[in-house]
């Protein structure tokens, strides 16, 4: 009963509509602690992972509400969604079938994590959305576009690269050759936004600098911050989700946390205020 409105490296996830379910189905929640009697919640999100390995959607459970007890009673940070249980759990084979037709490879079992639902989009779904209609195409067509088919028709109008792959003769030199380019086709996703006038609101990047540093200070480094990775909701609100890599270290094989604020930071900048710095950091090199 649930509608997928997001999916990613590790997992799906849902929507689901409470006040849809059943009177059974609601109590078969309220004895998994998802939901309390008393709570007047309409919706929540389920995050199912693609992959089942007992104890990883414990592991980004915890790391989840530990973000959360650390940016607790901070001012100017991002949200992060509230998680209320993760469940190991029998799979029927419609849901199996369901589940593996959207990309997953699941088999008996699944792991999945329930939280608050966020409305609102990730940033590259709005960048992805803009760019296409700059590009003519309308609203309502952009609308039901999965998140890989924008990429796709965004990709080719502007002329994303595909890794050479087949040179590469191992697997390091395989994701080596994955990461450059997928730096280069976002440096032209940053250039063609910059040219068509797409802002970010300052206040986005400074709320999850501060989170950034807090959480790091905290012990706990998210290692995959990228435009998929932070919403912002109807109300403004801005939201740092899956913690699926999550740790109390960095990680050699994930991102560096304050990457995303290097790479995207401009765009949140009026061509004026780009070149203001330009001017400045130029002054600044001359003076050293």
């Amino acid at each position: 009963k649930g509608k997928e409105i997001g999916s990613g490296k590790d997992g799906i996830v849902f929507r689901i509509d409470l006040t849809i379910l059943s009177r059974d189905e609601r109590h078969l929640l309220m004895e998994n602690k998802v939901i309390t009697e008393f709570e007047e919640i309409d919706v929540m999100a389920a995050k199912i992972l693609k992959i089942y390995n007992p104890e990883v959607g414990d592991h980004e459970f915890k790391m989840q509400k530990r973000a959360i007890e650390i940016l607790t009673a901070k001012n100017n940070v991002v949200r992060i969604p509230g998680t209320t249980t993760v469940l190991d759990h029998m799979l029927t084979s419609i849901t199996k079938h369901r589940l593996n037709a959207q990309g997953a490879q699941l088999e008996d079992h699944a792991e999945l994590i329930m939280m608050d639902y966020i409305n609102g989009d990730d940033l590259g779904t709005m960048m992805y959305s803009f760019a296409l209609k700059q590009m003519g195409y309308e609203d309502e067509y952009i609308k039901d576009l999965s998140y890989s088919q924008k990429e796709q028709l965004v990709g080719q109008e502007i002329g994303y690269e595909i890794p050479d792959i087949e040179s590469a003769s191992t697997p390091e030199e395989q994701e080596s050759a994955q990461a450059v380019t997928f730096d280069r086709n976002e440096e032209k996703l940053f250039k063609h936004l910059k040219k068509h006038g797409f802002m970010l609101d300052p206040l986005i990047f400074e709320k999850i600098e501060n989170s950034i540093r807090y959480l790091n200070q905290g012990g706990l480094f998210h290692n995959d911050l990228h435009k998929q990775n932070i919403m912002v909701d109807v109300d403004g609100e801005v939201y740092i989700i899956d913690f699926g890599r999550a740790a109390v270290e960095k990680r050699k094989d994930g991102l560096v946390d304050n990457a995303f604020s290097k790479k995207w930071k401009g765009l949140s900048l009026s061509k004026e205020e780009e070149q203001k710095q330009k001017e400045q950091a130029a002054l600044q090199k001359q003076l050293a």
